[in-house]
């Protein structure tokens, strides 16, 4: 098993969107489309749990699947994609893992809205 670490608490992206739309076009073509991940928060980073990262020549990474959020994909072009969490993202930290052999993610953050009170919010997860 294998963990990436991602540093920082947070990813540059903050949204506050709790149910983004996702567009990937131009990826090339694997058996798998991209998936949407949720990476766990650590003192100073963030880590997604790799799960089996292949020997050189072997398949590509594939996502631990308890850290998979469930998606609604369309593919309404020739390598392009959108993705849509089914349901909404409490705010945390989350990645789109691309399915490429040098395991490629875009990170972004599910941000609190202005306004509400952290302490509040946490007990209420």
């Amino acid at each position: 098993m294998a963990i990436a670490e991602y540093s920082g608490q947070h990813a540059e992206l903050q949204i506050e969107t709790r149910r983004p739309v996702l567009s990937v076009c131009k990826l090339p073509s694997f058996p798998r489309g991209p998936v949407l991940v949720q990476l766990h928060p650590k003192k100073d980073l963030r880590e997604l749990n790799a799960g089996r990262i292949p020997v050189l020549g072997a398949k590509i990474a594939e996502a631990n699947q308890l850290d998979v959020v469930l998606t609604e994909v369309s593919q309404p072009e020739n390598a392009c994609w959108l993705l849509r969490p089914r349901e909404d993202l409490p705010p945390g930290e989350y990645a789109l893992m691309l399915p490429t052999q040098n395991f490629a993610i875009f990170a972004f953050t599910i941000a609190h809205p202005p306004g509400v009170n952290l302490a509040t919010a946490r007990k209420k997860q």
